[in-house]
């Protein structure tokens, strides 16, 4: 059985400006993976699975990743290591209109509570922007996230997973960023988590959520943490938002 499951695409991107240059992307999310599967094995003694994708065909990727879900059953934690925006998670191949498909394949594959018999997963999102709402103003009067789980169309990527596998009666957590930044040192993170009971959405901004309880200073200790601590930061999505203020708190 797969205690996690891992996917990175591999396929290095080139730019045209400046004359033109590999971005080297690819390596980049790989790399990360492999940081990523080194701790889960060392840290939590998981079973892992590492899978990298070099297509650039988003049919192809949606049929790779799908087949790969339903390959390793019994996952707990599910990483996306990739590029993303609000609407759409290159790695999965996935846009929010189609990614019902994608949480039918995480409910029917992920690891289920034998105790309460409900299926139970963490997924990762290590990709740009999957953390924010889609912005329903100018861009030259920018509003934040709108999280009022009614307003389905103004919802990203998380939101709108998070809520999709809710109805599907999965007890799930998603981290996802909000902005576009280095792909696990990232601070600006968000954990959505839908009821599957009474199909409730919420929402936990983590710069928010620090700020208002310990201050600005902890924010500043908290970026600190996840741009020089690998441990801390793959940690995160495991912890309760209390051990991550006392771990933030204890930097005093």
């Amino acid at each position: 059985m797969t205690n996690t499951l891992c996917i990175a695409t591999a396929r290095n991107s080139w730019s045209l400006k400046g004359g033109g240059k590999w971005l080297h992307d690819g390596d980049y999310f790989v790399s990360e993976m492999t940081r990523f599967i080194r701790h889960e094995e060392v840290t939590h003694g998981a079973d892992v699975v590492g899978k990298m994708y070099t297509s650039k065909n988003r049919l192809a990727l949606r049929s790779r990743a799908i087949e790969d879900i339903q390959d390793n059953p019994g996952f707990d934690t599910l990483a996306f290591f990739c590029h993303g925006s609000w609407k759409w998670l290159f790695g999965s191949g996935h846009q929010i209109w189609n990614l019902s498909e994608l949480a039918s394949a995480i409910a029917s594959s992920c690891y289920v509570d034998p105790a309460t018999k409900q299926p139970r997963v963490t997924i990762i999102l290590y990709a740009c922007s999957c953390g924010r709402g889609k912005r329903v103003v100018p861009w030259s009067r920018r509003q934040a996230i709108v999280e009022r789980s009614s307003i389905q169309g103004q919802h990203g990527f998380a939101h709108m997973l998070s809520a999709e596998l809710g109805t599907l009666g999965v007890k799930a957590r998603v981290f996802a960023h909000t902005a576009k930044g280095d792909t696990t040192r990232n601070p600006l993170l968000c954990r959505v988590k839908t009821d599957p009971k009474t199909l409730v959405t919420t929402t936990i901004h983590y710069r928010e959520f620090i700020k208002q309880e310990l201050g600005k200073e902890a924010w500043t200790r908290f970026c600190g943490l996840m741009r020089d601590d690998p441990v801390f930061r793959f940690n995160v999505p495991f912890m309760k938002i209390n051990e991550v203020l006392d771990n933030v708190d204890d930097g005093c």
